[in-house]
């Protein structure tokens, strides 16, 4: 058993487990966003942050449990933290129990995230960022172990061009042994602090090469009926509501944004809208995560609640070169005490700002 070192990170690897690398290291440059008008000293910093390198394992012989992020080495000994920066710590304490088990004879592509990939925004980000990984690296798998439950999953997958016929349809929690294990390194950088007594989970960057995985989305696609200027709705969401909405919606109308409810919207129509986009309004939420498709950057205004943020979206917007602002709801009664549940009062005159700002740069 050998440790190799790529830059300053470590990588298991054996006689049974190699590590391919995709992508090389890089600097991850987050800009300095001020909230918009109505608290003009609160300020969301700006760093440069150093990225780790990105690959894939390829192990021989290697034990996975479907719907698990975790993967063993022939020996059934967990090789875990395989996010970047962390990347293949081998944990010989640490093994499979013995159990029945499913043999795979052949290469199979492992992708789950522990069940992240189900969150619309996690599985357009960590997940494609490891699907990409896998069609980069020039490696050729025979079956697939990836999220297929949700319809944004199943169809994300034929716009790739994914062979339905590779894709292994097995429950959770079964143990499976392949001849060839494929298992893409993560960029789920995060760190965990507390906030108003709540778990709170920060990142600070994200790869440049995540922006090519995007564009490999769209390229086979072309826009959908030209709508530039977009509100997001939460109006069928459980917390975080928009409580001024008939308001919000009406005033934004006014200055030619359409209202769009994307629960239900085929992944394909939320593509193909959001291509032509210019100028984005929403609530923070997953929906915000479709500003990935624009064809052009973008004006985003992202609302928070009054005591909760969120560096998600803010992150992605300055990767992809989206002009980005936030402004903070003052509306705080919620039955949840939650702040990151709380529902949202919409300043207009503060949307009238930002508009106007947006005209003064001409987008």
């Amino acid at each position: 058993m050998t440790r190799c070192y790529l830059g300053s990170f470590s990588h298991f690897t054996s006689r049974n487990c190699v590590y391919q690398r995709v992508f090389g290291h890089g600097v991850f440059q987050s800009r300095t966003h001020s909230s918009f008008g109505i608290i003009a000293s609160e300020e969301l910093n700006g760093a440069k942050t150093p990225y780790p390198e990105a690959g894939i394992y390829d192990i021989s012989n290697g034990f996975t449990i479907s719907g698990s992020d975790k993967i063993y080495s022939s020996a059934g000994r967990l090789i875990s933290r395989l996010q970047a920066g962390g990347s293949g710590i081998f944990d010989p304490l640490r093994r499979l129990k013995p159990q029945p088990c499913t043999f795979i004879d052949g290469t199979l592509l492992h992708l789950s995230l522990d069940g992240l990939e189900n969150n619309y925004y996690h599985f357009n980000v960590e997940y494609l960022a490891r699907l990409f990984l896998y069609l980069r690296s020039g490696l050729n798998a025979d079956y697939y172990l990836l999220p297929e439950k949700l319809p944004f999953q199943r169809e994300l997958h034929d716009i790739i061009g994914l062979s339905r016929g590779q894709i292994l349809a097995v429950e959770n929690g079964q143990l499976l042994k392949a001849k060839r294990l494929l298992a893409p390194t993560y960029i789920n950088n995060y760190t965990s602090y507390l906030a108003y007594g709540y778990r709170r989970y920060d990142k600070v960057w994200l790869p440049h090469w995540l922006r090519d995985a995007y564009c490999l989305v769209t390229s086979g696609l072309k826009p959908g009926n030209r709508t530039p200027y977009i509100y997001i709705s939460r109006r069928n969401a459980s917390y975080r509501k928009v409580v001024n909405e008939a308001e919000t919606a009406a005033f934004l109308a006014e200055h030619g944004f359409a209202t769009v409810c994307l629960e239900g919207m085929p992944l394909s129509a939320q593509i193909r809208l959001f291509m032509g986009a210019k100028r984005i309004v929403a609530p923070h939420g997953a929906g915000l995560v479709n500003m990935s498709w624009c064809a052009e950057p973008a004006h985003i205004l992202e609302i928070y609640p009054s005591r909760y943020s969120d560096p998600g979206m803010r992150l992605h917007a300055d990767l992809l070169g989206h002009h980005y602002s936030f402004i903070r709801s003052s509306f705080l009664d919620h039955p949840s005490a939650d702040p990151q549940q709380m529902n949202l009062d919409i300043d207009i005159g503060l949307l009238r700002d930002w508009l106007a700002a947006c005209d003064n740069s001409s987008g």
